[in-house]
């Protein structure tokens, strides 16, 4: 799946840096998904038993790994408490063919337009027998429910605000296109309360993960209050907190 519309990028790169460079002071204090996906990917390549040579880790945060690694970010290195061996942005992998036994990719597939050709380039830096991980951030169901909602109550039209889902079984199809044996796509959520939703939606924007789309829409005032109302009508618990699931989509793929 491309997500390109006629070769029209789905996503803003300018705004997509400029959040994760707001965001790069705090994301500390407000980032636990970015944190739960590194230890997902630590605990499933632990299940494997399997040592790799030489490796890629594409991500916003660091891993502990029993074996050496290349790790790679795509914003100034100076903004993280971990330096990057090499900073590159998700389109693009700068990288040799054959160079890496593994590649793990954390939290940035959700922001590529042209997913198919990224992980062509993928399969393309991997050795044979190599493995690709990649977890992504696929959805927040109850937002994105809820927002409908409101904005269905105060607009004729309503706007894309939140990015497109990939369906499991696409997963699993991409990479089989892209060349990986041994495919599979599956879903986890991470459950996370919130005081409110302020709370939760503050929380987005700390991480870096507010809406870049190309044709995006300010929010407004009517619509940011229903969106409150209906999350914490929908979702939230008798002790007045917001429940909500973050949807995580992991890829996994082996080239032979």
């Amino acid at each position: 799946m491309s997500n390109h519309d006629q070769g029209k990028p789905l996503f803003d790169r300018t705004q997509l840096r400029r959040q994760r460079r707001r965001a790069a002071g705090q994301f500390c204090d407000h980032d636990y998904i970015h944190s739960a996906l590194s230890h997902m990917a630590h605990d499933r390549l632990e299940e494997l038993d399997q040592d790799f040579a030489n490796c890629l880790i594409h991500s916003r945060v660091p891993m502990t790994l029993p074996f050496k690694y290349t790790y790679a970010v795509h914003t100034a290195p100076d903004r993280y408490n971990h330096p990057p061996d090499v900073i590159f942005e998700e389109e693009v992998v700068p990288f040799s063919d054959n160079s890496f036994d593994l590649v793990v990719s954390l939290g940035l597939l959700q922001w590529v337009d042209d997913l198919p050709g990224l992980l062509q380039q993928i399969r393309q830096c991997l050795r044979p027998g190599g493995l690709f991980l990649g977890i992504m951030i696929n959805d927040l169901p109850q937002i994105r429910r809820c927002l409908l909602e409101a904005e269905s109550g105060n607009r004729d039209q309503i706007p894309m605000r939140l990015s497109p889902m990939l369906d499991v079984r696409d997963g699993g199809r991409l990479l089989q296109q892209a060349g990986f044996s041994a495919q599979v796509s599956d879903l986890d959520r991470i459950g996370a309360s919130y005081p409110n939703p302020r709370k939760a939606l503050s929380d987005i924007r700390g991480m870096g993960e507010g809406c870049a789309l190309r044709d995006r829409h300010a929010l407004g005032r009517d619509v940011l209050n229903d969106l409150e109302r209906l999350l914490m009508e929908y979702h939230g618990d008798n002790d007045g907190r917001l429940q909500l699931d973050w949807q995580i989509l992991t890829l996994t793929g082996w080239l032979k």
